[in-house]
C-alpha cells in the first residue's frame, strides 16, 4: 500500500511539473484558455470575445477599440488574469516582420499571430479547440516605416509610424500594416479587424509555491498512512 501511495504522489507531482512537455496547446480552466508551451503564452479560448462578450457590436474593431477591450479584460481580471495584451508580431523587437509561410519554425516564433496562423494552421475552418476563430487580427506591433506612405493618404512614413499597426491574416499567411483607426465611424474605410487576447507565460497554473505546498500535503498523507499501518 505504501508503495502504491508513494507512486501516486510521484505521478501527480510529475504530471504537474512536466505537463507542458507533452503538448503544444494545453487546455486551461476547462477550455476557457489555452497555454502554448512553445511560445510560452496563454491564449483566450474565445478568439472573438470582444463581440461575444457584448463589448463591441461586431468583430471589426479599430486598433484603439481592440486595446480598449484588452484594458477591460484587465480591469475585470478576466479568468483571474490582469496581464492580457494584443499578440505581438515582433517578439524580439528587431522591427522585422517574419512571413511564417517561408520561414523556419524557429524564425516564426518571432510572430505570435503568425505562429498561430501558419504553424498551428488555425483559422475559421480549423479552430483547434478555440471558439470563433476569424480571418484577421490586430497585433500590438507598430509599423516601422522607411519613408513609405500608406496608399489612400494615411501617412505611415518616418515620424508617423504610430498611426499604423500590423495585422495578421488567418486561413492564409498574409500581413500588412493598416491605419489604427480602421473600423471607426470617422474613418473613410469600412475595414476593421478582430482581437484575440493573449497573456505572457502560463497564466493559469499553480505557482511553484503552490506546487510545493501540494507536494508537502501529499507527503503528509504518506506519513499519516504509515502511522495508521504501524
Amino acid at each position: 500500500m505504501k508503495a502504491h501511495l508513494l507512486g501516486a504522489v510521484c505521478a501527480c507531482l510529475f504530471a504537474l511539473i512536466t505537463a507542458s512537455a507533452n503538448a503544444a496547446l494545453i487546455s486551461r480552466l476547462d477550455g476557457q484558455a489555452y497555454y502554448d508551451d512553445v511560445l510560452d503564452v496563454t491564449w483566450l479560448a474565445d478568439a472573438n470575445y470582444a463581440e461575444t462578450s457584448g463589448f463591441h457590436g461586431n468583430d471589426l474593431l479599430s486598433w484603439y477599440e481592440a486595446n480598449g477591450f484588452i484594458a477591460e479584460l484587465n480591469n475585470t481580471s478576466h479568468l483571474g488574469i490582469d496581464t492580457w495584451r494584443l499578440p505581438s508580431m515582433d517578439v524580439n523587437s528587431d522591427t522585422y516582420i517574419v512571413k511564417c509561410s517561408v520561414a523556419t519554425e524557429i524564425e516564426c516564433r518571432d510572430s505570435e499571430l503568425g505562429y498561430m496562423s501558419v504553424i498551428y494552421a488555425a483559422g475559421p475552418n480549423n479552430s483547434l479547440g478555440f471558439d470563433n476563430v476569424l480571418f484577421n487580427y490586430w497585433s500590438s506591433t507598430d509599423y516601422d516605416a522607411d519613408n513609405v506612405d500608406w496608399p489612400g493618404g494615411a501617412t505611415c512614413n518616418v515620424g508617423n509610424e504610430g498611426l499604423c499597426a500590423w495585422r495578421q491574416g488567418f486561413g492564409a499567411d498574409s500581413q500588412n500594416y493598416v491605419r489604427k483607426t480602421y473600423g471607426e465611424p470617422n474613418d473613410s474605410s469600412t475595414l476593421g479587424y478582430s482581437v484575440w487576447a493573449v497573456a505572457s507565460g502560463d497564466a493559469l497554473v499553480p505557482t511553484p509555491l503552490a506546487l510545493w505546498l501540494f507536494g508537502s500535503g501529499l507527503l503528509g498523507l504518506i506519513g499519516v498512512a504509515r502511522k495508521k499501518s504501524a
